[in-house]
């Protein structure tokens, strides 16, 4: 018999199917949920940081597009006049820098790399005025 149990992650239900004597335990089931991290579910979320934050929608659309193509893991490297840089994920964020989330920590590797991290990240610094540490922003709206 297959059992279904259904959860909420990252604000989407997720459904777990498990044979019934897998879910039926007294001890805790862990559960390993991947997110699917496709166009449209990237779209999504940038749809819901833009209305958060008040800012364009095709404004974060198409910086991204830009600046990562709308590749989750991507890493770039960059030589500036002063030292080698970094930068991870779809919104491309710099490491190390001064790039904090809208709860003032800063921005790392890892949260980079985390799109709902760094998505909202992003919708956050265009609300503040910051869309212009994009390159891609520069290039598309100045």
């Amino acid at each position: 018999m297959i059992a279904h149990a259904t959860y909420t992650w990252l604000n989407q239900p997720v459904i777990y199917e498990a044979e019934a004597s897998e879910v039926a335990t007294s001890s805790p089931v862990i559960i390993e949920v991947e997110v699917v991290w496709d166009k449209e579910r990237i779209e999504e979320e940038i749809l819901k940081v833009s209305e958060k934050y008040g800012v364009s929608y095709n404004q974060m659309y198409n910086t991204i597009k830009c600046e990562s193509g709308f590749d989750i893991d991507i890493q770039s490297h960059h030589t500036l006049s002063y030292g080698r840089e970094q930068s991870f994920g779809l919104a491309q964020f710099h490491i190390p820098s001064r790039n904090r989330t809208a709860s003032g920590t800063v921005i790392t590797k890892e949260m980079a790399l985390d799109p709902a991290i760094a998505l909202d990240a992003m919708a956050y610094h265009f609300s503040i005025g910051n869309a212009k540490a994009w390159t891609c922003w520069r290039k598309l709206y100045l």
